[in-house]
């Protein structure tokens, strides 16, 4: 009776492991080699990337995951969700904010148009140095001057509201996330790295404050003078409009084959930022244990490794910008050849109208890029 009461109670009981047999486990080839070459897997692929990043200090056990609070920080995948643009669009003031800005990049653009198209009407009215209208030539200066000084006024009204709202939206929205850190439990500080919160508060903050406002205001414009050309173009050479839609349709295949992998890479910069402000608090805060176990240049080496992964992922932003830009410049010179051979055809006799086209064809290019 005790046998099977002792026998029922081992069951019960769970298996330890054997420590001879995992060290002998630990020590094996395909272990060591897993410990010291730096390759991890990604989080959620199964896809392994080399990281030249030491996992182990000398000494200090063969698994540091375990009994370990805190997570790796994983980057999103997929299109920005519309939650966080209403975020963005509420944190800059609303429907009455998006609605001024709307207005004052309409009214710049229309009047841009305008004074160009009445600078191709004015010339138009010249024939061997001579006005041919009877209206004189101050006539058409005083408009193009009224046009121009109106473009100049809403244009300056744009940058002032884009800059008023964009640093709301930014003092808005780092409230919020200073007013979430102060509220939050102590549990999230003890499975949250320190390196997660200062970047959320340091590079991220910059850029919604610095870049995020005046870079999405410089595409809104490249938009509507994309817009306005193509309008300009086939009202004027409408035998060279079928082919400029089929280039802008490679131009938004183009976009979206680079998004998809843009997007990713800036999370990965976010992403590998973190490591290393993690990896400088930390060891000025566990100065005296770093150097009673010596492991100095263990850390030297790790912070190593985690700089010239950020460094990695920065690089291949840069070349991801360079690979479009190529390719965009390339596409807007065949537009702007196309349209140059149909103009010519269509208005060889209206050097005004030609001139007119020609030129707005010319900033296809720099409206794209």
């Amino acid at each position: 009776a005790n046998t099977a009461v002792s026998d029922a109670a081992a069951a019960q009981l769970p298996t330890q492991p054997d420590s001879s047999s995992s060290t002998a486990a630990a020590g094996t080839p395909a272990a060591q080699q897993g410990a010291t070459s730096g390759i991890v897997p990604a989080a959620g692929n199964g896809m392994q990337i080399p990281t030249g990043i030491p996992q182990n200090p000398p000494g200090i056990g063969q698994n540091p995951a375990a009994g370990k609070l805190s997570s790796e920080e994983t980057a999103a995948t997929g299109g920005v969700s519309w939650a966080v643009v209403r975020a963005y669009l509420s944190a800059l003031g609303g429907t009455p904010a998006v609605a001024l800005l709307l207005a004052t990049f309409l009214g710049t653009e229309l009047l841009r148009v305008g004074s160009t198209v009445w600078l191709s009407i004015w010339t138009s009215q010249q024939q061997g140095g001579h006005d041919t209208s009877g209206r004189g030539s101050s006539f058409y200066m005083g408009i193009y001057a009224a046009i121009s000084g109106g473009q100049l006024l809403l244009l300056l009204c744009n940058f002032i509201t884009v800059a008023t709202y964009g640093n709301r939206a930014g003092r808005v929205l780092h409230e919020k996330l200073l007013s979430s850190l102060l509220k939050a439990p102590m549990s999230f500080y003890h499975t949250t790295s320190t390196g997660r919160i200062i970047n959320r508060l340091t590079k991220d903050t910059s850029d919604i404050d610095r870049n995020l406002a005046s870079n999405l205001a410089f595409a809104f414009r490249a938009f509507l003078q994309l817009t306005s050309t193509v309008i300009l173009i086939g009202a004027g050479a409408p035998f060279a409009l079928p082919a400029l839609v089929v280039i802008l349709r490679l131009f938004w295949g183009l976009y979206n084959y680079f998004m998809a992998s843009m997007r990713q890479a800036k999370r990965l910069e976010a992403v590998s930022r973190s490591p290393v402000l993690s990896s400088v608090s930390e060891a000025i805060n566990g100065l005296a244990t770093i150097r009673a176990f010596g492991i100095s240049p263990w850390l030297i080496n790790r912070y190593q490794g985690l700089v010239n992964r950020n460094a990695a992922v920065s690089l291949l932003t840069q070349s991801l910008n360079r690979w479009l830009s190529v390719r965009l410049e390339g596409l807007g010179a065949l537009c702007t050849l196309l349209a140059a051979i149909v103009t010519v055809e269509q208005q060889g006799g209206n050097a005004a109208t030609m001139g007119l086209l020609l030129t707005y064809a010319l900033q296809i290019t720099v409206a794209t890029s």
